[in-house]
């Protein structure tokens, strides 16, 4: 097929690259995946460019003397050393495009860098070898400058408070979320560590963040229509059933996500909805 010689070419086409040209972090990049990403792209259709565009405006909501936090998902353990498939906080991904768990951005508008009105903060998981060999390559502090366009990075949250002197920080906004108790949690112990007097609260900033969200540019609205695409053409391939598979809801979903993800669907937005008889009765099934 032509998608598949054109990855092929690709591959070829890194095997013939220096191997120090490579740019090695957490997720995709397009040094070690043109098959996926353009050159300027941090994930598919979206440059680093118009990342930078979304915080600016995000940034411009935040009032002077305050940090704002978007506070990234946790990985969650199945059983044992086992992990569900990661997600990111869309907040997150939305404003950095990055990927990995356990991770932060912050928003301070105490500082002014170049012709910004914030500094752009990101915490990220340390470098460790350890783990790297058994997770994967991690981005670290100096990539998430260098890549996702961070001013600071730091991998210790006491080390970020401690620099960035967070005591004399006005107001701390946040987006509210399942996992980001524990983060706050861990944020004011440090804040009492730092400055045991001073009472720190959070403000949501959801409303913010959402409202910009609803108006989509025109490469999201891009990557909408081949969203769409790829469904179209799995509902198709679901319906045609050309591979005779029995036609069980266990059978339908499989084969609804393998004609997704081949016709280069990264993951499904959400688990698929695939009831017979008195069971499509249930939304949520």
């Amino acid at each position: 097929s032509t998608w598949g010689s054109n990855f092929r070419f690709e591959m070829q086409r890194i095997k013939n690259k220096s191997f120090s040209s490579l740019i090695r972090i957490g997720q995709p990049h397009f040094t070690t995946h043109p098959h996926l990403l353009q050159p300027g792209e941090i994930t598919p259709l979206i440059t680093a460019q118009e990342y930078r565009q979304r915080r600016d405006k995000f940034a411009e909501g935040i009032p002077d003397n305050s940090i704002a936090w978007i506070i990234g998902n946790q990985s969650q353990i199945s059983s044992n050393d086992v992990h569900y498939p990661f997600q990111q906080n869309s907040n997150m991904y939305y404003l950095s495009g990055f990927c990995e768990p356990g991770s932060a951005l912050f928003f301070d508008t105490r500082s002014r860098i170049g012709s910004k009105n914030y500094l752009f903060g990101m915490l990220v998981p340390n470098k460790d070898k350890n783990s790297e060999l058994w997770d994967g390559t991690r981005t670290g502090v100096d990539n998430a400058k260098s890549v996702f366009g961070a001013d600071q990075a730091f991998s210790d949250l006491s080390e970020l408070c401690g620099q960035t002197k967070v005591e004399t920080v006005s107001q701390h906004f946040v987006t509210q979320q399942t996992n980001w108790s524990d983060f706050l949690s861990n944020l004011s112990l440090t804040f009492h560590r730092i400055d045991p007097t001073t009472q720190r609260r959070f403000t949501s900033i959801d409303k913010k963040i959402q409202s910009q969200r609803v108006i989509k540019s025109k490469s999201e609205m891009k990557l909408l229509q081949k969203a769409a695409d790829i469904a179209s053409i799995a509902f198709n391939k679901v319906m045609k059933n050309e591979e005779k598979v029995d036609k069980t809801e266990n059978n339908l979903s499989a084969l609804f996500e393998f004609h997704s993800r081949i016709n280069g669907a990264l993951s499904l937005s959400f688990p698929s909805v695939v009831a017979q008889g008195s069971n499509a009765t249930t939304l949520h099934y």
